[in-house]
């Protein structure tokens, strides 16, 4: 599946990430990593369409392991986006935070 949208996805830069991999291969970082990321996603609404349309049962998609069986993970990590800039000053998009604060009190 190749849709104009995923190109601006969050995870589309992540291929460090296990997207397509089954929630019990999963360590709890990656599967509290890839929710965070899906969270704060700008394409997220487009994501959730696409998996509902194609009846997506396998992988990571739009914040949930999309598995029937899995267990959602108990708790997120907070994400904000910041712009990304130049030294000019021209927008170049946005980059995901994570807060590392938040995580550890999790």
């Amino acid at each position: 599946m190749s849709s104009p949208w995923q190109a601006s996805a969050a995870c589309a830069p992540r291929l460090d990430l296990p997207w397509t991999a089954d929630r019990a291969d999963l360590t709890e970082w990656q599967a509290i990593s890839m929710t965070a990321i899906c969270d704060a996603c700008p394409v997220l609404t487009a994501c959730t369409s696409a998996v509902a349309a194609l009846d997506i049962t396998g992988g990571w998609w739009a914040g949930t392991d999309r598995d029937p069986l899995a267990t959602e993970p108990t708790s997120l990590v907070p994400i904000t986006w910041r712009p990304l800039l130049t030294r000019t000053g021209r927008s170049l998009g946005a980059q995901a935070a994570l807060d590392l604060d938040g995580l550890a009190a999790a």
